[in-house]
């Protein structure tokens, strides 16, 4: 054997041929874009749910303000007169029993809003859900208070909003 014979190889030998090379970086490409469309679809079918879940939340905390406001300002200047204990005892049962009937449809939004699944990575609609349950929860035990003692209602609310919001 003469020196001519032998062939020098430097380094490591290729681990893929360049056509294998392709083919695995348009596997990849495949799978990323599969991946990305599967999201999409996913995203879109949970924003549906959480616009679903913020518009009952704020339908049903509207209303329930609503009510409850309403009849506040309706008695609000028969209190201001410091009526008698027995007149001012039914002038705040009234404020109850308008809070009252407001409390199923919080109740109802608020479990239509725990109900929608969001998965971990959308942190922006799980932000928006988490939210909407903690003002409607919020709601509901403000409305429990007013239905158990009328004089709550001229309390604050604390009703947080955050991202529940259209």
């Amino acid at each position: 054997m003469t020196g001519s014979d032998v062939v020098e190889q430097r380094g490591r030998p290729p681990l893929l041929s360049r056509r294998a090379g392709r083919v695995a970086l348009v596997l990849v490409v495949l799978v990323a874009l599969s991946a990305a469309a599967a999201d999409w679809q996913v995203r879109r079918h949970e924003t549906a749910g959480v616009e679903g879940c913020v518009d009952a939340a704020l339908s049903a905390v509207s209303a329930a303000e609503g009510r409850v406001s309403f009849m506040a300002r309706y008695v609000s200047p028969s209190l201001a007169s410091s009526p008698p204990e027995a007149l001012r005892r039914g002038l705040l049962e009234m404020i109850s029993g308008a809070a009252a009937p407001a409390r199923p449809a919080v109740r109802r939004a608020r479990e239509l809003c725990a109900s929608v699944g969001v998965v971990p990575t959308h942190t922006a609609l799980r932000r928006t859900r988490a939210d909407c349950v903690r003002l409607l929860s919020a709601q509901l035990s403000y409305l429990t208070a007013v239905v158990e003692d009328g004089r709550h209602t001229f309390g604050a609310t604390g009703s947080p909003h955050g991202r529940c919001a259209r």
